[in-house]
C-alpha cells in the first residue's frame, strides 16, 4: 500500500490531473523512487469522442470527432532549488468534420509548454500541487486563419477530500496574434476544475472557465469517465461543451457539444 501511495503522489506531481485515495508520502522516500520512474508519459487525458450539437438531429454536416493528444517529459531527474522539478508538456487537440466527404479537418490546437511542479506535504501527507508554466497554443493557420496567444500560468490543485481534488489555474496572456485580441473576453484569466472518484472505476471531471466581462460568455467542459477493465486503463468516456472558445478558429462562436468514445488517462488510476 505504501508504495502504491508513492506512486500515485508521484503521478499527480507530474501531471497536474487528478488522484483519489488516501496518499500518505514520505519525501525521502519520493525523492529515491522519482529517479527511478522514466520521465516521459501522459500528461492531460488522452481521447477520441465523436457526437453532435445537443438539441439539434445528428446529420454529416454538424457530427464530427474530437481527439487529444497530450503527453509530459520531465528533463532533469534532480531537484532544483526550493524543490521543485523541471518539466516538459505538449497537447494536441483537433476536431475532425469526419463524416463529411472527403472527412476534413476542422482545425488542430497545439499547446507546448515549459514549466516547474512541485509538491506540497503537511505532516507526511500529499496536501496539493503546485505548477508553474510558460506555455504557447496556437493553430497553425495561414495569416487570415491564424489563432495564437502564449501564457505564464500558475495552478494549484489541493485534495478537499480523498476523493476530490479542486484546483485553480490563472494565466498572464502575452504574444497575441492581431486576429484574436480580444480572446480573453471569451477565455478569461482564470480556470476552476474539479475531479471526484464516485466509485473505483467512475469519475467526474468539470472544467469552468468565466470570461474577463460581464456577461454570460465562458465555458463548462464536463466529462465522465467509467473503467472499462480493472487491469486495463482504458475508459469509456462522455464529454459535454457548453460555451465558447472549444476551438481558436471559433473561439467568438458559443457551442453546445455532446460526444461519446474512449480515453486513456495517466497511470495513476491504476494505483487505487
Amino acid at each position: 500500500m505504501a508504495k502504491r501511495n508513492f506512486w500515485l503522489a508521484f503521478w499527480i506531481g507530474w501531471v497536474g490531473l487528478p488522484a483519489f485515495a488516501q496518499v500518505s508520502v514520505d519525501s525521502a522516500h519520493f525523492t529515491e523512487a522519482f529517479q527511478q520512474e522514466p520521465p516521459f508519459g501522459i500528461f492531460k487525458d488522452n481521447y477520441f469522442i465523436t457526437g453532435a450539437p445537443i438539441g439539434e438531429t445528428p446529420n454529416r454536416m454538424n457530427a464530427d470527432a474530437k481527439f487529444q493528444i497530450s503527453f509530459k517529459h520531465r528533463l532533469i531527474d534532480r531537484k532544483l532549488p526550493f524543490g521543485t522539478y523541471l518539466f516538459l508538456t505538449y497537447t494536441q487537440k483537433s476536431f475532425w468534420n469526419i463524416y463529411q466527404e472527403s472527412s476534413p479537418f476542422a482545425e488542430t490546437n497545439y499547446n507546448p509548454g515549459l514549466g516547474l511542479g512541485k509538491l506540497q506535504f503537511r505532516n507526511g501527507k500529499l496536501g496539493g500541487i503546485a505548477l508553474l508554466q510558460v506555455e504557447h497554443e496556437s493553430n497553425g493557420l495561414p495569416p487570415e486563419s491564424s489563432r495564437s496567444w502564449n501564457s505564464l500560468s500558475v495552478n494549484y490543485l489541493k485534495f478537499a477530500t480523498d476523493d476530490l481534488l479542486v484546483g485553480l489555474k490563472a494565466w498572464l496572456p502575452f504574444g497575441y496574434t492581431k486576429d484574436n485580441e480580444d480572446l480573453m473576453e471569451y477565455i478569461g484569466f482564470q480556470e476552476l476544475t474539479a475531479h471526484w472518484r464516485v466509485a473505483n472505476r467512475l469519475l467526474f471531471d468539470v472544467q469552468l472557465r468565466k470570461a474577463a466581462a460581464w456577461n454570460n460568455r465562458g465555458s463548462l467542459q464536463a466529462g465522465m469517465s467509467y473503467k472499462i477493465d480493472s487491469e486495463a486503463n482504458q475508459y469509456l468516456y462522455i464529454q459535454w461543451w457548453q460555451g465558447y472558445a472549444e476551438s481558436l478558429i471559433e473561439y467568438e462562436q458559443v457551442s453546445s457539444m455532446l460526444r461519446l468514445g474512449i480515453a486513456i488517462k495517466p497511470p495513476f488510476p491504476d494505483y487505487y
